[in-house]
Formats: structure tokens, C-alpha cells, sequence
């Protein structure tokens, strides 16, 4: 059993023309999928926009995506598999070839065959591969360090994984949503020794782009002060960068 967790701000109908569109066609059943907002007004909207045949239950948690996703991990019980997808997956793909994707068509399946093997490799964190390039993908399962971006991630719900920083993901709440990503990567792979990366799926979206969505929570002093403390804390780990865009950012340290 696993739970469908769909983060979404001000974007109903890129929702349903999505994600929830690619969702339907996939498996998924609508009693595992959840819908998470800001606010009352925000619900309603979401409730006049979708068809109440395609999910669960429209939540109220919090305004931005550092927030909510704080709010989503708290609020859900020790060892639930929380599948989180943001609201703009086109579709998930699986690589056929160094030119060729194909879509996946029964994620359910997929999913259910993530937890399971996290579960015997003793790996509560799971990813895919961050861009959809069949060039770069690799037909491999990983479980060594390596970045795995929040956009489509597993998790086996615990409530200690930043017990340090006050039970709460810290680059979420103090910094930037750009840097969630690294954060829970490092804190999984160093508590559990072991990530899961499905290195031959990758999402299509449009990911920070388009109207509405939660990249608000992104800004260069932010993404600035959350690369510093993370490098700062996990000096062994990370390398600092400043993209050609100019946003400073992190590149995981590979062992040679």
C-alpha cells in the first residue's frame, strides 16, 4: 500500500492536465492519491477544477512547497510509503535505448516494485534519474550517493531523519525550496547508508517553469545561504557551484 502525495499552489488546471491526466492513465487508483493545498480558498478551487473521481482528498496543509512538504512528512504516521510527485509530471518514462524513451503505463506496478526492493536494501529514500536525456541514463539501480530530485521521490515516512534540525527538513524552512533536494538526500544516505536511484526513469516536466506553482520559494539569496550551510555541514560530501544562470549551487562528491 502506498500513498500518491501531489504538493500543488495556484496551479488547478495544470493538475488536472498533468499529472492527474497521466496519473489516470497509469493504474494508479484514485483512493491512493492525495491532494495537498494552502489554504480553504485554494481547496475550493481545487474542488470546482478536478473531477472528485480522480483522487482521495483535497488537504489543506501549508503555503509553500518548503512548508508543506514539512507538513506533509509530520502529519503522515511512521513507515507509510509516500509516493510524491509535483503537479506538473506530463508523464514518467523508462529508457529503451541511448535515443529512445518509452512512457510507463502502469505505475502502479512500478511504485509497488520501488518500495518492495528499498524495503530489502534497507533504503527508506528512492528517486529517479533528474532529467529525461536517454543519453545520460543508465540501465541501473543504484543505492550509493546520489542526488535525487524531490520532483518524483519514495519515501518510507519517519520522523527522525532531522531530528537535528528541529524534526523539520532545514534548507526548506530557513533557505530556499531549491535545496530541499540535496538535504534529503545527504540525510537519507547518511542515515540509512543506502538511497534507491531508478537510473533508467526520469519524469517529463516543466519543473520550476510555468504560471503559478511553488518556485516562489526560490531566489538566489536563498539558494546562496542554503548551498553555503549545507556545503558548510557536509563538507565531504558536496562541491560548490555557480551555474551559467548564476544561482549557486551543489554537485554531489563521487568517490573515485
Amino acid at each position: 500500500m502506498y500513498k500518491v502525495i501531489i504538493p500543488s499552489y495556484n496551479r488547478s488546471e495544470t493538475l488536472k492536465n498533468k499529472t492527474l491526466l497521466y496519473l489516470q492513465k497509469t493504474n494508479i487508483p484514485p483512493k491512493n492519491i492525495f491532494i495537498y493545498v494552502a489554504n480553504e480558498e485554494e481547496k475550493n478551487i481545487y474542488k470546482c477544477t478536478l473531477d472528485k473521481k480522480t483522487y482521495a482528498e483535497i488537504i489543506v496543509g501549508k503555503r509553500g512547497l518548503p512548508q508543506q512538504r514539512n507538513f506533509i512528512q509530520k502529519t503522515h504516521k511512521i513507515n507509510e510509503n509516500l509516493f510524491m510527485l509535483d503537479d506538473d509530471i506530463k508523464k514518467i518514462n523508462m529508457k529503451i535505448n541511448d535515443k529512445k524513451l518509452m512512457e510507463i503505463e502502469d505505475l502502479d506496478n512500478f511504485i509497488t516494485f520501488a518500495f518492495d526492493l528499498c524495503k530489502k536494501n534497507k533504503a527508506r529514500y528512492f528517486g529517479t534519474y533528474p532529467v529525461d536525456n536517454p543519453y545520460f541514463m543508465k540501465n541501473a539501480i543504484t543505492f550509493d550517493l546520489r542526488y535525487i530530485v524531490a520532483n518524483i521521490s519514495g519515501t518510507i515516512n519517519n520522523h527522525d531523519i532531522f531530528r537535528d534540525e528541529g524534526e523539520e527538513c532545514k534548507a526548506r524552512k530557513d533557505y530556499s525550496a531549491g535545496k530541499e533536494s540535496h538535504e534529503m538526500t545527504i540525510k537519507y544516505f547518511l542515515a540509512d547508508k543506502a538511497i534507491g536511484r531508478f537510473n533508467y526513469i526520469a519524469p517529463t516536466s516543466t519543473y520550476w517553469g510555468g504560471k503559478g506553482g511553488h518556485q516562489v520559494s526560490r531566489n538566489a539569496e536563498g539558494e546562496k545561504e542554503a548551498t553555503e550551510w549545507l556545503y558548510n555541514k557536509y563538507p565531504k560530501h558536496f562541491k560548490k557551484v555557480i551555474r551559467k544562470n548564476g544561482m549557486w549551487d551543489l554537485v554531489i562528491k563521487r568517490k573515485k
